[in-house]
């Protein structure tokens, strides 16, 4: 009986010692993928950052007021932001197509060149954080569905929303669902944010 016993003894060592085997490799393996993406991601941003700064390309709203109201630093931020969408948009595959939106961010009709996505949605969306920022300030801001954004956080999501949707959509969803804040804005402005975290 005591054989017995130390047999399932020796047997309930071996099992549990093979279930830690397999949880130190799931971990093992888990932190080496949480690795992977973040050199992936610190790759895209870099990307970016060499790509935008190559074209000169800035966005069209005062710096000043991207400081005030949104950004902390802005062209840094800036970049971060156009990385989330392309995050969003394709996970950073330059061969992404849906319907007619093609490309690293999603153009309709644009380039699958990198480069010549990248510059053509920065500019896009360059120019909707622009239109909104405006929006934003301008009290006197009228027309069908147009009701601009309250404070500086929905100006992004104003943005991305238009980016989205379009101009227009965006002002329906707002008139629909009584914000900008819609499923896709939010999607980006989280990734954003892990970016801008070092996440």
């Amino acid at each position: 009986m005591r054989n017995i016993k130390e047999h399932h003894y020796v047997i309930l060592f071996f099992v549990m010692f093979w279930i830690f085997g397999i949880v130190m490799i799931y971990e093992v393996s888990k932190a080496n993928t949480e690795k992977s993406n973040l050199t992936k991601q610190i790759q895209q941003l870099e990307r970016v950052f060499e790509i935008v700064e190559r074209s000169k390309l800035e966005i069209q709203a005062e710096n000043e007021l991207l400081h005030k109201y949104i950004f902390e630093r802005p062209n840094e931020d800036w970049m971060r932001l156009i990385c989330a969408v392309i995050e969003i948009e394709s996970g950073g595959d330059a061969n992404a197509r849906n319907k007619h939106s093609q490309g690293i961010m999603q153009i309709n009709g644009g380039s699958f060149n990198s480069d010549s996505n990248i510059i053509s949605g920065s500019k896009m969306l360059a120019n909707l954080v622009a239109k909104s920022m405006n929006e934003y300030l301008d009290n006197d801001t009228v027309g069908a569905y147009c009701i601009r954004p309250q404070n500086p956080e929905e100006v992004l999501h104003r943005a991305l929303t238009s980016y989205n949707f379009g101009w227009h959509g965006a002002n329906r969803y707002r008139a629909k669902h009584g914000h900008f804040n819609s499923d896709y804005s939010k999607k980006v402005l989280k990734k954003y944010r892990e970016f801008k975290n070092g996440k």
